[in-house]
């Protein structure tokens, strides 16, 4: 089980990386445009980072069910571990958000922790409670009722007088409607009339997550297959270590109640070839909706979830399919560490940003100083990259020493 947990820890450790180069340039008017996000429909490279975040989310949760449980924890003391969690990324998010200005009349209140600890509680709660059968016909109903009411349901706002053909767009969606209904001045302010990470859209976000679940609920079988093959020549029976291995429920869980793995089980393919079909079919699916719900990562569209999940699906199957020495060779411990302190970088890289903002000298900003003293190169979007890199070399450090720190007490 240990490689696939370091494929995993790989996979959130590119996107915490990438996280911190698109989110950190020197000049945010002076970007190469591979590092942008779309500015409405499409698909950039930035946008990746996101829905990468809650796939890595829902693939977690299946390891960490399977080890509390291994420690005799009850489901009802499982689910209050995840409901205070998940109170406690959507406090630092509002926290992070009024960050050096608590106006709490402005305050905006959605946001990526936000939503992050939101879609792990409902996403927690359903791996819980539905088998894999009815979290596959949940996932379909989500995508195709969200895909229904954005396309075709006009806001009441609607004025059929100019427009009688109703033709969303981001500010007439009946998911910017319900935002600036409930919460009208605490909006971002770069959107004013909607949000990036509102009410509405958090839902297919959780579509975004079961994908990540199903990748766990593929590799823990997998992983322990691998272990009890290892342990044949000892017992003398493959059988026998299988069943020592595995629990009668997790056995329920992963063999008779998994649809997939049902659907698939004919074929009797590796997990590398499994998930590998399941990533294309997904980005095929996702550009076949696409033709009527464009994918849009600002309303996260059903189409936009499949594409990106789907790709997912390719890069994480990229990653553990790397030789086994390459995975654990001292190249990779940087993305490695990234990967184990998802939280703390996001977190950490949220408040120094809003703090370098500040002004320091003659009305001049920290970040303002040091872009000027790393500006070596000819054009100004090399040298906006390039403090995207010094500053990635810092959140390095600064992980580094956080990690060693918390390590020893």
């Amino acid at each position: 089980m240990k490689s696939r947990n370091i494929s995993l820890d790989l996979f959130r450790g590119f996107t915490v990386l990438w996280m911190v180069i698109v989110n950190n340039p020197g000049n945010w008017g002076q970007i190469y445009s591979f590092f942008k996000h779309a500015s409405w429909n499409g698909l950039g490279s930035a946008d990746f980072v996101f829905p990468f975040f809650l796939i890595a989310v829902g693939a977690s949760i299946p390891f960490a069910y399977s080890k509390r449980k291994s420690l005799l924890e009850s489901d009802s003391k499982i689910i209050s571990h995840v409901l205070i969690r998940s109170i406690i990324l959507v406090s630092i998010g509002l926290i992070l958000n009024g960050f050096l200005d608590y106006n709490l009349s402005e305050l905006r209140i959605p946001g990526v922790l936000q939503r992050i600890g939101i879609v792990y509680f409902f996403t927690y709660l359903i791996y819980l409670s539905l088998n894999s059968r009815l979290r596959l016909i949940l996932f379909s109903s989500i995508l195709l009722v969200y895909s229904y009411v954005i396309v075709y349901c006009p806001p009441p706002d609607w004025d059929y007088l100019q427009n009688p053909i109703f033709q969303y767009d981001a500010k007439f969606n009946l998911a910017a409607y319900i935002d600036r209904l409930l919460m009208s001045e605490h909006l971002w302010k770069l959107t004013k009339v909607w949000d990036p990470e509102g009410l509405l859209s958090s839902v297919p976000s959780i579509a975004s997550a079961l994908m990540g679940i199903w990748l766990s609920e593929w590799m823990i079988p997998e992983s322990k297959a691998e272990i009890a093959s290892k342990g044949v020549t000892e017992k003398g029976n493959l059988q026998e270590s299988k069943q020592a291995l595995f629990s009668k429920s997790e056995s329920e869980e992963y063999y008779k109640n998994s649809l997939i793995n049902k659907s698939l089980s004919f074929l009797d393919i590796s997990f590398e070839k499994k998930v590998t079909i399941a990533g294309i079919t997904f980005i095929v699916l996702g550009l076949l909706v696409g033709i009527v719900f464009p994918i849009n990562k600002s309303l996260w569209s059903s189409s936009f979830v499949l594409v990106t999940g789907g790709i997912a699906y390719l890069f994480l199957i990229l990653l553990h399919s790397l030789p086994k020495n390459w995975q654990q060779s001292k190249v990779f411990d940087p993305i490695l560490m990234l990967g184990r302190s998802a939280l703390f970088v996001f977190v950490f890289t949220g408040f120094f940003s809003r703090i370098l903002n500040l002004p320091l000298w003659e009305n001049l900003s920290t970040k303002t100083i040091i872009l000027d003293c790393v500006s070596i190169f000819s054009t100004d979007k090399t040298n906006s990259l390039f403090y995207s890199l010094v500053y990635l070399s810092f959140t390095l450090a600064i992980t580094w020493t956080w990690r060693k720190v918390y390590q020893r007490i």
